[in-house]
């Protein structure tokens, strides 16, 4: 990771494959939304916005502390 991402937000764009409208149904978004809350509790993140719609999301966000990635 570069210092950039360290010391600034990012915004992130995640789509679901084919475009396909999986979101539409409030019991989806409800995780995503349950588990950003978790990471921020949790200060692995400090989440700026949020914007969830039917086939993607978009974040503004900041990583705090340590990424591992594991491949």
């Amino acid at each position: 990771m570069n210092n950039y991402s360290i010391h600034w937000p990012q915004f992130y764009t995640a789509t679901i494959i084919d475009w396909k409208f999986l979101l539409d149904n409030n019991i989806f978004k409800n995780i995503i939304i349950s588990s950003l809350k978790y990471l921020v509790d949790n200060k692995k993140i400090k989440l700026h916005a949020l914007v969830i719609m039917d086939n993607h999301i978009h974040l503004i966000w900041l990583v705090l502390g340590e990424i591992f990635i594991i491949k």
